[in-house]
């Protein structure tokens, strides 16, 4: 049964892409084209790593998600309806046809030129903190253990909170970038250093998820100004080939570490370590397999939404679980578990049907390229759903979501003295 449901969901979510792409609807990365796309190849990989196509079987086995799939795959069911309600009430179509001028970018990049110099210092900080704490490091799987476990103290414990704020600067300052790019053309030297430089935070503790948290706010804006740009086919094609690049070299990347992580005796292939995304999966299993819905009070929100504020004991009953296992404890948890927490099996589906609901009739609606804010919102809300195989997303954006709201408040500050900036703030 295992299998059956993941071959479902994978169907599901072809289908439906393929419905998506049809209409062209890539032309705008609302919350359905990432989502699907994420628990798409997240059910594939899940399929690739049981049945060992292109990968160890011996990894992992099917028993490891007997009770997660079927759960992704009536999740993935319950995105797409509520998607489809959300596209059949907004009429979804781009509702401008004019960008952000680029001159009034140009400025403001100018004017936060320093933040991916901050991302850089604060990431060389705490790379430096860990080695010099850590002493002898065996290997780059003990050096990330380490990096997650390690307490800071003093200094660098406020360091380390600062750094969280710098990464989310660091993305809004990838998110205009990229929208600067899309109406010229992509500048692939300036966003290598950039992505490098605003991804030396995550890189600092031998993390993996800067590749997906960088690149992505980049190109959700990047393709959103499209619709506004003046691009010749010429240029486009260019763009389109700089893009694979990139995308090869991601994925060549991601695989890489992987591998430079790999601390066992076993023989592992480039492919394997596209196992990450089914991390989430395997940990969901875990929850579901460990505390059966009668056996825990729902928790209502307060796991998802909440955490941050109010912690959730669930949460911390799971953690303290695993806690004799550092391995298991820095593994990834998809929001599946906490959606679990929140609402049981059942709830939590019909839930996220009503929060991909939301997020799509708000990313449809929001009319992006209007103010500076505003799309600044339309890329945290368009991207949140692809991180959800492995994060636990609206804890994990909550921050950014705080910062959004403070750059609407202070805009006028902010933004001073950026000449014809009055009508895009």
């Amino acid at each position: 049964m295992t299998l059956n449901f993941a071959y479902w969901t994978v169907s599901i979510c072809f289908i439906y892409l393929s419905f998506l792409l049809s209409q062209n609807r890539y032309r705008l990365l609302t919350p359905s084209i990432i989502h699907t796309s994420a628990w798409g190849i997240t059910a594939l990989i899940m399929i690739m790593q049981i049945k060992g196509i292109f990968m160890n079987s011996s990894i992992v086995n099917e028993n490891a998600f007997a009770l997660s799939s079927e759960y992704m795959c009536y999740v993935v069911i319950s995105s797409i309806i509520g998607f489809i309600i959300a596209q059949f009430v907004t009429q979804y179509k781009v509702q401008t046809t004019e960008g952000i001028d680029v001159a009034v970018l140009d400025q403001i990049l100018h004017r936060f030129r320093w933040i991916p110099y901050l991302c850089a210092i604060i990431g060389i900080l705490l790379l430096i903190f860990l080695i010099s704490v850590m002493g002898d490091i065996e290997t780059f799987s003990h050096y990330r253990e380490m990096a997650l476990s390690t307490k800071k103290t003093g200094i660098m414990a406020i360091i380390q909170r600062i750094s969280g704020h710098a990464n989310i600067l660091g993305t809004f300052y990838l998110m205009i970038l990229g929208y600067r790019m899309g109406q010229e053309g992509l500048d692939l030297k300036k966003f290598v250093i950039t992505i490098i430089l605003c991804s030396l935070i995550n890189m600092s503790i031998g993390g993996r998820v800067w590749i997906l948290s960088s690149t992505l706010p980049f190109f959700v804006t990047f393709f959103l100004s499209r619709h506004f740009a003046d691009i010749n086919n010429i240029r486009n094609r260019a763009d389109k080939i700089k893009i694979l690049y990139i995308v090869i070299s991601l994925v060549s990347i991601f695989s890489i570490l992987g591998i430079l992580r790999n601390d066992t005796a076993e023989s592992q292939t480039f492919m394997d370590k596209l196992c990450y995304f089914t991390d989430g999966m395997r940990m969901t299993n875990m929850v579901l397999s460990q505390y059966p819905v009668e056996s825990y009070d729902l928790e209502y929100g307060r796991s998802e939404f909440l955490y941050l504020w109010f912690g959730s004991p669930m949460a911390d009953r799971f953690a303290e679980s695993i806690s004799h296992n550092i391995g298991l404890s820095v593994t990834v948890k998809s929001s599946l578990p906490f959606l679990y927490y929140d609402f049981g099996f059942i709830g939590g589906i019909v839930m996220w049907g009503v929060f991909c609901f939301i997020l799509e009739y708000l990313c449809t609606q929001l009319n992006p390229s209007k103010t500076i804010v505003r799309l600044l919102l339309f890329g945290i809300l368009s991207q949140m759903l692809f991180q959800s195989p492995i994060f636990p997303i609206f804890s994990l954006y909550t921050p950014s979501l705080e910062w959004i709201l403070l750059i609407y408040l202070f805009r006028k500050q902010m933004f001073k003295n950026i000449v014809g900036c009055e009508k895009y703030i």
